[in-house]
């Protein structure tokens, strides 16, 4: 299933991810592994590893040769700690909230605990290059436990977020500053809105700069294999203008065969809205008007569509075949690569 992710079998990428797939971490993985990732998975590009307190959730999971599941609490130390059950909603931290919203009743149980660069050391991970987060306020909590793996291997990061939320739990300032001065990237946002009115939460997702892996203190061989897995991820996300910048800012050690696929996988397909800008955001809109009268404003929120809603639509991606196509698509990605460098010798 090469096409899965635009990798061709046989060619020069394919080769550098050949020798060990990467590893998927979704924490908090009621119902498996995050859909948004299975393209990795499906793809023979990644094998998924879940978390999963809750019990009652854990026994519905089931292990493939390509996922395999812990029924662990994550955390930023070894031990136990107190899980309060719920469904998929269970909390390490009490639901007040909810319960006087909702009326909810949780069941406090206790669970064991581990932390993500424990579990690296301890052989149990092999290694980390995706990592979702949806812990229930739990995240920055899980994130201070993988402090090593964040700086080291993580590449993508997906994470639920509140944007009112109490310091220590899930506050996106604090989640997006850590995740920034571990050399990530914010490139997507769905956001819910509160019943109040105006934001409360959502999921984000970061990307892992090229730059940040070309000053780390490892070999050449390494840095290379770690921007072709960032390219096959921000390709899988269906960043295409991200992998061409990867690919000129990997340029130092990357083969020329490997910058020459990635150029190519670049300039594969692009994104409709790009080539034709003036009516979209008008028929957008006029969509999302249509869309609220029939189904009401809850449906403005991040629960629809689920799996995409972090991601491009996957039906407004075309294959580049025509000429005035692939010129208007190469230069938006000149045009953003000579940004995103410009903005990079700013901040140096």
């Amino acid at each position: 299933m090469a096409g899965a992710v635009g990798l061709k079998d046989g060619g020069a990428l394919r080769q550098v991810l050949a020798g060990s797939s990467m590893t998927i971490v979704d924490a908090g993985c009621a119902g498996g592994i995050d859909p948004v990732f299975l393209p990795l998975v499906d793809g023979k590009l990644a094998i998924g590893i879940g978390f999963e307190a809750n019990a009652d959730e854990f026994r519905k999971l089931r292990d493939t040769p390509a996922t395999r599941y812990y029924n662990l609490a994550l955390s930023d130390r070894k031990g136990s700690l107190t899980f309060n059950a719920l469904g998929t909603i269970g909390s390490v931290h009490q639901r007040h909230d909810r319960q006087q919203q909702y009326g909810e009743v949780y069941q406090p149980v206790e669970v064991a605990c581990n932390s993500l660069d424990q579990l690296c050391d301890e052989g149990i991970l092999p290694s980390i290059e995706v990592l979702k987060l949806d812990v229930e306020g739990y995240e920055s909590t899980v994130l201070k436990g993988a402090s090593r793996a964040l700086a080291q291997g993580v590449l993508c990061v997906k994470a639920e977020f509140g944007f009112h939320a109490e310091t220590g739990t899930n506050r996106f300032s604090e989640l997006h500053d850590l995740l920034q001065s571990q050399g990530f990237r914010l490139f997507g946002l769905a956001l819910a809105n509160a019943a109040s009115g105006g934001y409360h939460s959502g999921d984000a997702l970061w990307l892992k700069a090229p730059e940040a892996i070309m000053s780390m203190p490892i070999e050449a061989t390494e840095k290379r294999n770690r921007l072709v897995r960032l390219a096959a991820i921000a390709f899988m996300l269906r960043q295409i203008d991200y992998v061409a910048i990867i690919a000129e800012t990997g340029a130092g050690v990357l083969s020329a065969a490997e910058k020459s696929e990635l150029d190519a996988l670049a300039i594969e397909t692009c994104f409709i809205p790009n080539l034709i800008k003036s009516p979209f955001p008008r028929l957008a809109f006029a969509f999302f008007l249509l869309c609220q009268l029939a189904l009401g404003r809850t449906h403005g929120t991040k629960a629809a569509p689920k799996v995409n809603r972090l991601v491009p639509l996957r039906p407004l991606f075309v294959a580049v075949r025509l000429n005035w196509m692939r010129r208007r698509h190469v230069e938006r990605q000149k045009t953003r690569l000579r940004t995103y460098l410009h903005s990079e010798r700013l901040k140096a």
